[in-house]
């Protein structure tokens, strides 16, 4: 069952995305296809929803949130040649 037009635009209008210029903005089932296949992050219609998951699991690891990514000093370990988990 298609959506009319009127409703994919109104889509657009609650769509949470900061990129307003993407072409997949408002349409939920092209976006998350699109981010599943480049799988570089998470739209950020999702980030709420998965927000409080990620602090309880992170709180399980001993890390907080704020702690930032972990991606520079990965890359550094790995470029010394050390093992990385």
């Amino acid at each position: 069952m298609a959506n009319s037009e009127s409703e994919q635009n109104s889509c657009a209008f609650d769509c949470p995305c900061l990129n307003l210029k993407c072409g997949k903005r408002g349409n939920c089932i092209e976006c998350i296809r699109m981010h599943r296949k480049k799988q570089s992050h998470l739209p950020e219609c999702l980030h709420p929803m998965l927000r409080d998951l990620v602090a309880t699991m992170a709180a399980k690891l001993e890390l907080k949130i704020s702690d930032g990514r972990p991606a520079a000093s990965l890359a550094e370990a790995r470029k010394r040649g050390e093992k990385v988990y």
